[in-house]
């Protein structure tokens, strides 16, 4: 795999504007992602 992780047990993200996701978002219990405009995934979750 390419691109960035970002890996945790509880994991939270939040963007005033765009939330753009090109690489792993992996949460062992909560994964929560919360963008002002659009959150855009190509990578996974």
């Amino acid at each position: 795999p390419t691109g960035a992780l970002i890996a945790g047990n509880d994991v939270s993200l939040i963007a005033g504007q765009n939330l753009d996701n090109v690489g792993t978002l992996h949460a062992a219990n909560n994964l929560s992602a919360v963008a002002g405009n659009n959150l855009i995934n190509t990578g996974l979750i």
